[in-house]
């Protein structure tokens, strides 16, 4: 059974933008962290089978280069701070997860360059998404997303903010 991946992006709590098919052969999933009617952060989802995880990661010279060509345009089309949100998630068949060595997985999940990165399987996708943190003023951490699952009400009211001193 194929996984519908706009579903399995929307049932992690991200916001869906569009699909995008580079000459590398994998796809991205560009989504949205959002908190009320603010943006927390940019994620490209990238499934990948065994094989296309362990082609793009053969060695380190050959995962730059797939960071270069696929990853770096959505980086350096982020303007400002929203660099530091960008979060990239190789999301891999739950059979095919264990046949990666450890070391492919260091070498991504430790790599910074362009945003911050996670290989999880696709049953992880809603419990691993979204990893961003939520500023304090708007409801702490992520858990609270995933925890009590937010009503529509709850979604689309922002708590009070508290009131800043420091002017």
């Amino acid at each position: 059974m194929t996984l519908n991946w706009i579903d399995a992006i929307r049932s992690s709590g991200l916001t869906f933008v569009r699909k995008h098919t580079p000459a590398e052969g994998v796809d991205v999933y560009e989504c949205l962290q959002r908190r009320v009617r603010m943006r927390i952060g940019k994620y490209l989802i990238i499934p990948a089978t065994f094989e296309q995880f362990r082609d793009i990661t053969e060695y380190a010279e050959r995962y730059q280069r797939f960071e270069e060509q696929v990853i770096a345009p959505f980086y350096f089309s982020l303007k400002g701070d929203w660099s530091w949100n960008l979060y990239i998630a190789f999301v891999l068949p739950d059979n095919d997860m264990r046949k990666v060595p450890a070391e492919r997985l260091s070498l991504v999940q430790r790599g910074k360059r362009y945003g911050k990165k996670i290989v999880i399987t696709e049953d992880q996708l809603s419990a691993k998404l979204p990893v961003g943190k939520l500023p304090e003023r708007l409801g702490g951490q992520v858990e609270d997303l995933h925890g009590g699952r937010l009503s529509s009400r709850e979604a689309t009211t922002a708590p009070p903010l508290p009131e800043r001193r420091d002017w």
